[in-house]
C-alpha cells in the first residue's frame, strides 16, 4: 500500500483477500505508471524486504507491472503453514 501510495500515481487501489482451496491471496492492485520490473533490482530495499518475509513464511510473493498498465502485487499464504519465529 505504501508503495502504491507513495510512487504509482493511481488513480485507484484495491486491495483484495481471497480464499483459495490452498491457500489464502493477499494483493495489491493499482491503475497507475507501473514500472519494468527488471528494472529495480538495487533499488530500495522494499520490494526484496517483501519477498524475504512471504519466503520466511513459505509464502509465494509475485510482483506484476508493465509501464503505463499499473502494478499488482500478490502474497499466497498456504493454508497449512508453520510460521518461522526467528
Amino acid at each position: 500500500m505504501s508503495n502504491a501510495l507513495r510512487h504509482s500515481r493511481a488513480k485507484q487501489i484495491t486491495v483484495s483477500l481471497r480464499d483459495l482451496i490452498r491457500s489464502d491471496r493477499l494483493a495489491v492492485t493499482d491503475d497507475g505508471i507501473g514500472f519494468n520490473t527488471r528494472s529495480v533490482q538495487g533499488v530500495g530495499h522494499g520490494l526484496v524486504n517483501m519477498a524475504a518475509r512471504a519466503q520466511k513464511v513459505r509464502g509465494l510473493f509475485a510482483i506484476q507491472s508493465k509501464p503505463d498498465k499499473g502494478t499488482r502485487i500478490s502474497l499466497d499464504l498456504p493454508k497449512d503453514r508453520q510460521y518461522a519465529h526467528n
